[in-house]
This record gives C-alpha cells, structure tokens and sequence, in this order.
C-alpha cells in the first residue's frame, strides 16, 4: 500500500495495482542497476560506500535463494536518503542516488530525457525517500 498526497489532506492510499507499480518502478530499477553494474563492470559505476556494497550483497543473496526480506530493501534504500554519518563533500558525482537518476535518464544515444519529463520522476524519487 502507498500513500499520496492530495490538496487538503495528508495521506490518501493509493491501492490499484498501476499506481503502486509506477511508484515501484525507478526504485526496482535501481537496485537491479546496483546489482548487475556489481557484477559488469562495463556499466557506468555508482559510488558506493561499504555498507551500501554489504547491503546489496546481502539482497543478491536473499533474491538467489528465493529469499524475500523486505527489510534488507528497506535498509539498502535507506542509505541512499538518510544523512551521511561519513565526513565525505557533498556532490552530485559523490551520491549514488543523484548519479543513478542522471544514468536512469540516459537515452541509448547518450542524450538525456528531456527536461520537461524528468520532474514526474523526482516527485516519485521524493516520494519514495
């Protein structure tokens, strides 16, 4: 279950299967691009500090066994909009969420989605954190 905001209240829920699957989609593709540039070099890399790489380590493991732990998800995304307890400069090259987005809005060609697409994606990235 997923909730939304709407003009006037707090939370709604949003219970048909098409809002949850949109919602679910960029944060999927994130682990699964975190997963499998792990395992393919070839693919642009995301910074990732240890934990991170734990975390996604643990989640290979639980999804190869057949495992499900909504738990492990949730820590792993977590990381990803939580402070940083690291004394690391803050930059758009340095945060694995901010480089995922710039390469989940690449185009096979090497341009970018247009603009005017992409703020539909960060009101779901907003409302995911």
């Amino acid at each position: 279950m997923i909730y939304s905001i709407s003009k006037g209240s707090a939370f709604t829920v949003l219970e048909d299967d098409k809002s949850l699957k949109d919602y679910c989609v960029p944060m999927t593709c994130f682990l699964v691009y975190m997963m499998r540039s792990k395992e393919d070099l070839n693919l642009l890399q995301i910074p990732l500090n240890e934990k991170q790489k734990v975390l996604i380590r643990n989640l290979q493991t639980l999804l190869d066994q057949n495992q499900k732990d909504l738990q492990t998800v949730h820590d792993l995304c977590y990381t990803f909009s939580a402070p940083s307890n690291e004394n690391v400069a803050i930059g758009r090259w340095s945060n694995p969420l901010l480089c995922f987005i710039a390469i989940y809005n690449l185009r096979i060609d090497g341009s970018m989605k247009p603009i005017l697409l992409v703020p539909k994606d960060f009101s779901k990235w907003e409302y995911l954190i």
